[in-house]
């Protein structure tokens, strides 16, 4: 018979799959070595001999066959994998159809006689001539349709109508899974139904064909011979209404079935479903990146709401004093427009240091007021603004300090490790979110990179080209690369879920381009073997910044600078945190500055041994990096790849490019 080839887009000869079964390892839906439960519904019939997977794709009613071949070292799960992610496409298929021989394409499957026919069959048979006797007629049987199994597809299209009726996740999985398990059954069911049914159809033709031998014998007959075989009829027309009832009573039976079959079908909504097949790895690095992403947006929206306050100062020979005192803050914040009560004209009475003064707003102004001294009668202007300036120095002690430690219980943890499967290759994708992380952080960092664009191409006439990634959701440009590594997820969560880790942290490690391929191609990411080529100074480690401001430094790569590899870091609290590690008189030292890391760190000799924090670069009013001695603590997440206003995103123009 002929199928589509996916891969050369042509039909080719292959082996029936029922006529040549032999020749085949017949292979279930959803079932491994080569499918598994996240997969489209498919059987799939290998033959090994010649190293081919066919498979049928039904298209609005009608069958479609295709096959797929494969190399003597492809992995049975990647082949699964290629198959599910092949789109049908019925131009393509028809078009290709279209180009081969009609004489070549398998014939159209022979119809089953019906019942009717075998009725009709059977009347003529009947009038076959005897004269010496009336002819036998065979037993009818009354003609029952057998419906046709419900469509699939549109058993889902109608369960969207029910979609979100679950009231949480994990509610909706297990009855998913229950759903599935019911449905199976109710098809196996099905299936044995219709067995019995094409049983029966057999056995009444083979009786056909038996009683129309009978009467062509019947003219040879001698009375009493007649006689015999007249009552042998009679009891053979009893056995045939008995069957005929039991007939009746199986389809009756495969009717209710089908339709409990349908009803379960309905039954499943489009959210279960999805949230059943929800086992890559990728999605376990998707949460992952909305949780730090949810995290980093709530220190962001804390920091602005904590420092938009309002500031009060006055000229004090060329110096801009602030106001401290609180009550002289607050009566002077009365006199501004739009607080409730204020009238024009109003005044404000407050001391400070022992001095009386009174205020009021100056005619015309919303910002300017005029304060005199009750004893001396000295005035002076204070002017107000909001202080918003700070709102950048919390961000960063947030950032380097406890704020930005993200909560990872053993309960995440556990589920995460539940959900997911680990047992596949890794793979690297283009992922949007991760990239409006990359802005989240420049923004918590103060730094003016940018990691998503509207499309800006660089201004600079001699950047070289380069053709951009497009979010099809917002339409933004990005070039953020997602490193999906099952191994070193499994053995990442397997590590914090064996120690108890509660809590991570994010870090940024800068590298030449030599280092990012290697970290992009390592099936664990960070290679120790690697380490050192930009110096040990702090001891063998993974060397990382808390934001990217340290990662500029060691940016050597083709990136442009900004560009940086994302990780996660399992922190736990005996290690302590802002370890201050030092340098005396040149040489860098492994004590730590007690006095300063006192508010982070517990007991001296219990910290530090699996990372330390320390200065780098700027800004260093707290440490702002971390050297991690034990990298199996570290999962790296993707490539931060940032947009250059003047060479865009590649670092510098096309000579060099």
């Amino acid at each position: 018979m002929l199928a589509f080839n996916i891969t050369t887009g042509a039909f080719e000869l292959v082996s029936h799959y029922e006529k040549d079964a032999d020749d085949y390892a017949v292979h279930k839906p959803r079932r491994p070595p080569y499918q598994c439960q996240a997969f489209k519904p498919r059987s799939l019939w290998v033959k090994e001999t010649d190293s081919y997977v066919f498979w049928i794709h039904t298209h609005k009613g009608k069958p479609h066959y295709f096959v797929y071949r494969f190399g003597p070292t492809e992995d049975k799960i990647d082949i699964g994998e290629t198959i599910n992610d092949f789109i049908f496409s019925k131009t393509v298929y028809d078009a290709a159809h279209s180009a081969v021989d009609a004489t070549a394409l398998p014939p159209a499957p022979t119809a089953a006689p019906t019942v009717a026919a075998i009725q009709s069959d059977e009347a003529d048979a009947a009038s076959a001539p005897n004269a010496a006797a009336p002819a036998a007629s065979t037993p009818a049987i009354t003609e029952v349709a057998i419906p046709a199994l419900p469509d699939s597809a549109a058993a889902m299209e109608t369960a969207t109508a029910v979609a979100g009726e679950e009231s949480s996740v994990e509610d909706a999985r297990q009855r998913a899974s229950q759903l599935k398990k019911d449905l199976e059954y109710e098809k196996q069911l099905v299936a044995e139904k219709q067995a019995e049914v094409d049983a029966l159809v057999l056995r009444h033709k083979k009786y056909q064909k038996r009683k129309q031998d009978e009467v062509r014998q019947l003219q040879s007959l001698s009375p009493e011979e007649f006689k015999r075989v007249c009552q042998e009829k009679e009891e053979a027309q009893a056995t045939a209404d008995a069957s005929s009832t039991q007939l009746k009573t199986v389809q009756a039976d495969l009717v209710a079935t089908k339709e409990k079959l349908t009803t379960l079908q309905e039954g499943i909504a489009p959210s279960a479903m999805e949230e059943s097949h929800r086992v890559s790895p990728a999605n376990g690095y998707r949460e992952l990146i909305a949780m730090v992403t949810d995290k980093f947006k709530a220190v962001i929206d804390d920091c602005q709401t904590r420092t938009h306050t309002r500031i009060f100062e006055f000229n004090d020979n060329g110096q801009m004093i602030r106001v401290t005192d609180r009550a002289a803050s607050k009566a002077l914040t009365m006199l501004l427009p739009g607080q409730p009560g204020v009238t024009p004209n109003a005044t404000v009475d407050y001391i400070i240091n022992g001095s009386s003064y009174s205020a009021k707003l100056v005619p015309g102004s919303t910002t300017d007021i005029e304060q005199q001294n009750t004893h001396t009668m000295v005035k002076r202007t204070v002017t107000t603004r909001v202080d918003a300036a700070s709102s950048q120095s919390l961000m960063l002690e947030s950032l380097f300090g406890d704020d930005c430690l993200i909560d990872f219980d053993t309960l995440t943890i556990k589920k995460m490790l539940g959900d997911y499967r680990f047992d596949g290759a890794q793979k690297i994708e283009m992922y949007a979110p991760l990239a409006e992380f990359g802005d989240v952080m420049a923004q918590i960092s103060g730094l003016p990179y940018r990691y998503t664009t509207d499309g800006d191409a660089p201004s600079s006439k001699s950047a070289a080209h380069f053709v951009s990634h497009v979010d099809v959701a917002t339409g933004k440009n990005f070039n953020t690369e997602l490193l999906v590594k099952p191994f070193a997820l499994h053995n990442w969560l397997r590590l914090a879920e064996a120690r108890g880790v509660q809590h991570l942290r994010v870090v940024c490690h800068g590298a030449a381009q030599a280092g990012i391929d290697g970290i992009r191609r390592d099936f664990m990411g960070f290679d120790m073997t690697m380490a050192g080529k930009s110096g040990q100074a702090f001891g063998n480690g993974v060397y990382t910044g808390l934001s990217p401001h340290a990662t500029t430094h060691y940016n050597t790569s083709a990136y442009p600078a900004g560009s940086y590899i994302l990780a996660l870091l399992l922190v736990q609290p005996e290690q302590g945190w802002q370890h201050r590690h030092r340098r005396v008189n040149n040489h860098f030292t492994s004590r730590l500055d007690t006095s300063a890391a006192a508010e982070y760190t517990p007991a001296e000799n219990m910290v530090g041994q699996l990372y330390r924090t320390m200065k780098f670069m700027e800004p260093n009013h707290m440490d702002n990096a971390v050297v991690i001695h034990s990298p199996d603590y570290v999962l790296p997440i993707g490539i931060m790849r940032s947009f250059d206003a003047q060479t865009g995103w590649v670092k510098g123009d096309k000579d060099k490019a």
